[in-house]
């Protein structure tokens, strides 16, 4: 049987579970999703070695194939819109792009820290669709920034580097500026940041961004 049969499947179920508004749970209108990958140890077969590739393992440990899982899912129904597993070399990035192709325009799609890049914006801003990244706070200079200002939120332009420019040209992507929101996550553990284009502060306050995260934690369980 081929594999696209599952794919196929999959497609209809969900495209008919999302016909009825009135049976799936949203968060303040958007369809809330979450989209991560994660390495995985694939059979030691002849096929899924020649596709997928070798990761060369430890001093004790042997050669194995791996591949890159990723999923596009809805962490309040519980349901996966759609997945991949792809060579492990494939960045998660890419696999998020590909995603978006299934998603919507009243979605808000949560991402970790592993996700955020000028091209990824661009490619949301593109497409109209909502979205809040983990920020990586030791990197990017307008995060920690940020950070010292003690601010719980702040509005900030990003602007692409020379990288960033070519990767967007590459697909086909507008390099203008993009003005995104930053707020501040208190934890135990220390300050995290979120970025999104949740721009209203009125219709999305700070303080709900630390439970919204939160709710990421599903795809992981997932």
């Amino acid at each position: 049987m081929s594999y696209r049969a599952f794919i196929d499947l999959n497609r209809q179920l969900i495209d008919g579970i999302y016909t009825n508004k009135n049976v799936y749970k949203t968060w303040k209108g958007f369809r809330l999703c979450a989209i991560d990958g994660t390495s995985i140890r694939l059979p030691d077969e002849p096929n899924i070695v020649d596709y997928f590739g070798v990761q060369k393992g430890k001093p004790n440990q042997a050669d194995c194939s791996i591949g890159m899982a990723s999923v596009f899912y809805d962490v309040l129904n519980h349901l996966v819109i759609d997945s991949t597993i792809k060579p492990n070399h494939t960045s998660e990035k890419q696999c998020a792009a590909e995603h978006l192709k299934y998603s919507d325009k009243k979605d808000l799609i949560i991402y970790d820290r592993g996700y955020p890049g000028f091209w990824l914006y661009a490619l949301h801003t593109k497409h109209k669709r909502r979205f809040c990244m983990r920020a990586k706070t030791n990197q990017c200079l307008l995060v920690k920034q940020f950070i010292k200002s003690n601010k719980k939120e702040s509005v900030v332009i990003y602007t692409p580097n020379k990288s960033s420019i070519k990767t967007c040209k590459e697909k086909g992507l507008s390099t203008a500026p993009i003005t995104l929101r930053l707020v501040r996550v208190d934890l135990p553990s220390g300050v995290e940041v979120l970025i999104t284009n949740l721009m209203d502060s009125n219709q999305y306050n700070a303080s709900v961004f630390k439970s919204l995260y939160h709710l990421r934690w599903g795809i992981e369980e997932n």
